[in-house]
């Protein structure tokens, strides 16, 4: 597997490339399977997607999609980050999930170091995060981060339930 600067305990992040697209679509639709009402999508949406959607999202220079892998080279986490084209020189991140029996373990710390890391890279001034109100997971991690609350919006979610979406941000 390709080298990469986040390990912990027997886990390492990657970033995805072109011709990890199965891989990411697997645990993407997983995610959105096992997790309907924390994502901006629906397993409904995404699986209907070509899979030459699925290689472009991954060949794209204004994003990056993170692997959570195993040493043994199962994939068992997903994040996301791309370009917040509404936000000045910004980034957002999208699309954690970590497998329920490999959480509670301080893995978010890698999505958030590696997606700020790439931000920075990048050149990217802001970072902007969001989550469903009632994920609490979610709002632990991003604080530990070190981002800052924005604002609330109250939209409709994929699972037709109806509550706030909390904003956050991080100068970079």
């Amino acid at each position: 597997m390709r080298g990469t600067n986040f390990e912990r305990d027997g886990y390492s992040l990657y970033q995805f490339e072109k011709q990890d697209w199965m891989s990411l679509k697997k645990i993407r639709l997983e995610a959105l399977t096992e997790e309907p009402g924390v994502f901006g999508s629906s397993f409904a949406k995404e699986s209907l997607l070509s899979d030459s959607s699925w290689q472009e999202r991954l060949a794209a220079k204004d994003k990056a999609y993170f692997g959570l892998f195993l040493d043994n080279g199962e994939c068992v986490g997903i994040t996301g980050i791309g370009r917040q084209t509404s936000m000045g020189n910004s980034v957002v991140l999208v699309a954690s999930y970590i497998k329920k029996e490999h959480r509670g373990r301080g893995l978010s710390k890698l999505f958030y170091d590696a997606r700020i890391d790439w931000a920075k890279q990048n050149g990217y001034d802001k970072a902007i995060v969001s989550h469903r109100d009632t994920n609490l997971m979610s709002k632990a991690a991003n604080q530990k981060a070190g981002f800052n609350f924005t604002h609330s919006e109250e939209r409709v979610w994929p699972d037709g339930i109806r509550s706030n979406e909390l904003f956050y941000e991080l100068c970079l």
